[in-house]
């Protein structure tokens, strides 16, 4: 029997869909935890973090499957840093994307060496975090002397070997130079990218970091001219835009409603 009470505390949710934090900890250290616009977490330990034990993590999908959840998100902080990581994702059992889907969320700094095993795994998405595209705003966003192209040729290997790929990036002052190349680079690996602003919580709490909706459609309407699709989702607007080959959804937290 599936206890309900088993999907509760480790779920935040995104888009009203249940999201596995399987590890809070991070091999870079971005200032921001985003979780694709979900308010989550409001406050967290870097230092330690905390992670789900492997039966737990594995039985919680498994409940999360039973309960009828049609969309599974598995994030963290960096789950592939969980050391139970290939067991969990191992233990998604064969599916139709009609009854479910699955989608793990990474930094895709770690994504090289699991990408062999992750081939085999019975997930529909993979979305990979693009906050920078140079080595001086990964340094300024992550805090790290990782060179940029360990993320950028981790991104054009899993768009190779992998079904489905998307970016993800958080529009902030330290990026928004690099926007329109970050989209261009979407197009070349052909992977969607979604835009997001920055959802303040207490440990996200930087709000001059924060770059306003505004801002962000009007470097999108010079770049793809008139969005293709719009819709509401949790309070946000969901903006989509025709870029190239690529799709570019922006998830504006600014304006709750949905523009005529």
């Amino acid at each position: 029997m599936v206890e309900p009470e088993l999907v509760k505390e480790p779920l935040c949710q995104i888009d009203g869909r249940p999201a596995l934090v399987a590890h809070i900890a991070r091999r870079i250290a971005c200032w921001f935890c985003h979780n694709e616009g979900a308010v989550t977490p409001q406050s967290v330990t870097p230092a330690t973090g905390s992670m789900l034990k492997t039966e737990t993590a594995v039985a919680v999908i498994r409940a999360a499957i039973v309960l009828g959840s049609h969309h599974i998100y598995i994030t963290g902080g960096e789950p592939l840093l969980h050391p139970g990581a290939r067991t969990i994702l191992e233990s998604i059992p064969e599916h139709s994307s009609k009854d479910y889907s699955v989608a793990l969320v990474s930094n895709a700094t770690l994504l090289p060496r699991a990408i062999g095993w992750l081939e085999e795994c019975h997930i529909e998405k993979i979305k990979l975090s693009l906050h920078y595209l140079s080595d001086s705003s990964f340094a300024s966003i992550a805090a790290t002397r990782m060179p940029v192209r360990a993320v950028t040729n981790a991104i054009r290997l899993a768009a190779e070997r992998l079904p489905k790929v998307e970016i993800n990036t958080l529009v902030q002052p330290q990026n928004l130079h690099e926007i329109r190349d970050i989209m261009l680079f979407a197009d070349e690996v052909g992977a969607d990218l979604q835009l997001l602003q920055l959802v303040e919580t207490e440990f996200n709490a930087r709000s001059e970091n924060r770059v306003d909706g505004d801002t962000i459609k009007s470097l999108l309407s010079a770049e793809c001219g008139r969005p293709v699709d719009d819709s509401r989702v949790t309070g946000q607007t969901k903006l989509r835009y025709q870029y190239r080959g690529v799709s570019v959804v922006l998830i504006d937290s600014s304006s709750p409603a949905v523009p005529s």
